[in-house]
């Protein structure tokens, strides 16, 4: 029931609140509307393809437990774990059987999946269209989108019912039949696309290459420019220059000035008759 609800199916929860965003952006007459909207078409497929790859992986095709490589590859994990947790070896651990999971987990998914049922179907018209948020929410009218879409909304048996003359029910529908085909009918084909692809599966496998970037480029250069700034701002500037410099002219000047406070009066009277004389000398040259 989510698998079917997260891809749009009509008349489960996710039709509504997708389809009503993929319209919105059909019906936006912006600049760069156009381009949202085919975005989110690819969206539509790609989010059945990747939803029923792992629903068709899980519970179809041939079994994945008990396999020489799934026993091989825990055979040291279980003998670590056979003296505390022998009695767990047939619960889906170390290539064991799948079970089913216990109600802490089951009752939850059934309450989630009986909402994705009906939530929708029950709630889109008061909530898109019936002012359920009151003057919560304000949309300036040159962009409220959803009031043109009102306008075609009759109730959402029939909102649902026109799910066919639009892409995204066909696209989802193609997304299913895409990932049945991969993994049950021809999984050799996923294979021989990735390797025609491999550059491309590079690309995507490295995430374009943004962490690389990051790492090696915007990293690596803030921690070029900290060394930059520590060396020749910190310890050159700051603790050479102002800090460590101010304390040794002080103490440089304080040496030079200590030569001159000798102590003895006749260095005070020679000074005293040099100082006379400078001051002699420059009233004489302002005359």
């Amino acid at each position: 029931m989510g698998a079917l609800a997260l891809i749009g199916t009509p008349f489960l929860s996710g039709f509504y609140s997708k389809d009503f965003i993929i319209e919105s952006v059909h019906e936006a007459d912006r600049w760069g509307a156009t381009y949202a909207y085919w975005c989110v078409l690819i969206g539509v497929f790609v989010t059945a393809f990747y939803t029923f790859r792992m629903i068709f992986m899980t519970f179809h095709g041939a079994p994945r437990w008990g396999t020489e490589q799934g026993h091989d590859a825990h055979a040291h994990e279980g003998h670590a774990h056979d003296d505390d947790h022998g009695h767990h070896d047939d619960h889906g651990h170390h290539g064991g059987t799948p079970h089913e999971s216990p109600w802490v987990v089951t009752l939850p998914l059934v309450l989630l999946a009986i909402p994705s049922l009906a939530i929708g179907y029950l709630t889109v018209q008061p909530i898109l269209f019936g002012g359920f948020f009151g003057e919560a929410i304000q949309v300036l009218p040159e962009n409220d989108v959803l009031a043109e879409l009102s306008t075609h909304f009759h109730d959402p048996a029939s909102f649902a019912l026109e799910a066919v003359k639009h892409p995204p029910l066909w696209l989802a529908l193609a997304g299913v039949v895409s990932a049945w085909y991969f993994v049950l009918k021809n999984p050799s084909a996923a294979t021989r696309i990735a390797d025609a692809l491999t550059p491309v599966r590079r690309v995507l496998d490295n995430k374009y290459y943004f962490d690389w970037f990051n790492e090696n480029v915007l990293s690596a250069g803030s921690r070029l420019l900290g060394r930059v700034f520590w060396k020749a701002g910190d310890q050159a500037v700051i603790d050479g220059a102002l800090v460590n410099g101010s304390a040794q002219f002080v103490a440089t000047l304080a040496g030079v000035v200590r030569r001159l406070q000798t102590g003895y009066l006749y260095s005070y009277a020679f000074w005293m008759t040099i100082g006379l004389a400078l001051l002699l000398a420059w009233f004489l040259i302002l005359a």
